[in-house]
């Protein structure tokens, strides 16, 4: 983002581009009430909805609408906010924006600028203004969710944390008291000190055991299909989905990449991945593609690894698949084997588990037992996504929080034999850390600000 000056009244539409019922233009700074009462020829009060006409450089009336007038400090920005709502074609917002950034002290608004000025006049932290942007770009509901969860300021996560960061503001006082005045009887005992840093210890390592699994939950949980050639990865796929995505032949090793497609369960985005049959191939070509498909699953949430048998020795070492995924996935990642082409062999479809694997038998041909499917992996990923709030954060949020607890673990440490100075820096350090979460205006770069409000739209 380029340098920018708070002391500019800045302006941008904050309604998509194209053609719509209403348009808006956003003007926020000092200047607002004077410009708006230049586009407008008259002084609008505060929150209230006035219809009138907007005027252009030489009193040609350009469109009807409504004007909005917040004054500052009782704004989203902080500042003095005035809206625009015009009639949505395109065409009348570029000319109204064209007048009014010709005749009047203002520029175009950088993207995020709005909400950066929103956090530098203390109206948002830097939790809540990234909650805001992942908002805008949320593709599912429970995305939503997570965001509405983070951008209230008694949102959990960050009464969480705010609780934390006032015990450790509390103890950096008492070891100043201690050093300041050690003779004095206002000091808190040591060993008081002490625990109240163990205690603090104990509350953060709380939340990164609940954390380290979920840190970032992304806006779609990643579903990847694998197996051996021709055993229904590629019909699974097209039954997921409802399109024909994927070719299915009789021919051993058609997929040779991997091919995804995004659906949706319980109003939350899936990208499935159907991928190559995995099996020792001499083909240059195939074996590319078993590599990209073995990647595949180190990269998704869930699992389905489609057979068409289950035979004796299936769950033993023998079985390359299984033990790769056994070997190579992670605490957070699941799978679930799908026993395909059950109308051959007439059995019937059901969900169980067989040596501690959950196994559904279904026929993608017929469809039978498609539905437990959907049920099954409708309860995996609600599992996947029903975390508390204090888990859903940002990465950089996460690592704050884990260089504080750092810097308290080596007070706590110091504290046996090391002098209580020591133990003031380090408490100082774990502080400033935590500052980074909420107040970033004072402890973060400009280069961070920077690349956090950079990737909202203009606008916001």
């Amino acid at each position: 983002m380029i340098q920018e000056s708070l002391d500019d009244t800045i302006i941008a539409q904050s309604t998509p581009p194209g053609i719509g019922g209403i348009g808006i233009l956003r003007i926020s700074g000092e200047k607002s009430d004077q410009i708006c009462e230049k586009i407008l020829k008259k002084r609008l009060k505060p929150r209230y909805a006035t219809y009138l006409p907007f005027y252009g450089s030489c009193d040609q009336i350009l469109d009807y609408g409504i004007a909005i007038y917040f004054a500052k400090p009782n704004s989203f920005t902080g500042e003095n906010i005035v809206e625009l709502h015009a009639h949505g074609g395109q065409f009348v917002l570029d000319i109204l924006l064209e007048n009014i950034l010709r005749t009047c002290e203002i520029r175009m608004a950088y993207p995020g600028e709005f909400t950066k000025r929103a956090f530098l006049n203390n109206k948002v932290d830097l939790v809540q203004a990234e909650s805001i942007c992942e908002l805008i770009n949320a593709s599912n509901k429970e995305s939503i969710r997570r965001s509405i969860e983070h951008i209230g300021k008694d949102s959990k996560y960050s009464m969480e944390l705010r609780s934390i960061k006032r015990m450790v503001e509390e103890v950096e006082s008492m070891i100043e008291i201690e050093i300041n005045f050690p003779e004095e009887n206002i000091s808190s005992p040591v060993h008081l000190i002490y625990k109240r840093i163990q205690n603090i210890i104990s509350k953060l390592e709380s939340i990164f055991n609940k954390a380290h699994k979920n840190i970032c939950i992304s806006d779609s949980i990643k579903v990847a299909i694998i197996g051996k050639p021709n055993s229904g990865k590629s019909s699974l796929m097209n039954l997921l989905s409802g399109k024909e995505t994927s070719i299915v032949t009789s021919i051993r090793g058609t997929t040779r990449d991997v091919i995804k497609e995004n659906m949706y369960i319980n109003g939350i985005l899936i990208q499935i991945s159907d991928t190559a049959g995995i099996r020792k191939s001499n083909d240059d070509i195939e074996r590319i593609g078993i590599k990209r498909a073995l990647n595949e699953v180190k990269k998704s949430d869930h699992i389905l690894y489609v057979t068409d048998n289950i035979c004796e020795g299936f769950f033993s070492k023998k079985n390359y698949i299984l033990s790769f995924l056994k070997k190579n996935l992670k605490s957070h990642q699941s799978y679930t084997i799908i026993r395909n082409k059950i109308d051959v062999d007439r059995l019937l479809s059901k969900v169980t588990i067989i040596e501690g694997c959950n196994v559904i038998f279904l026929s993608v041909r017929t469809e039978d037992g498609l539905n437990i499917l959907k049920k099954h992996l409708k309860r995996t990923i609600q599992r996947k996504n029903h975390v508390e709030s204090a888990l859903n954060v940002k990465y950089r949020y996460y690592c704050f929080a884990k260089k504080a607890l750092k810097h308290l673990k080596r007070a706590n440490n110091l504290s046996c034999y090391q002098s209580v100075e020591m133990v003031a820096e380090e408490v100082k350090s774990a502080n400033r850390y935590l500052n980074q979460i909420f107040n970033g205006k004072k402890y973060s770069s400009q280069k961070i600000l920077n690349d956090i409000f950079s990737n909202f739209c203009i606008g916001k």
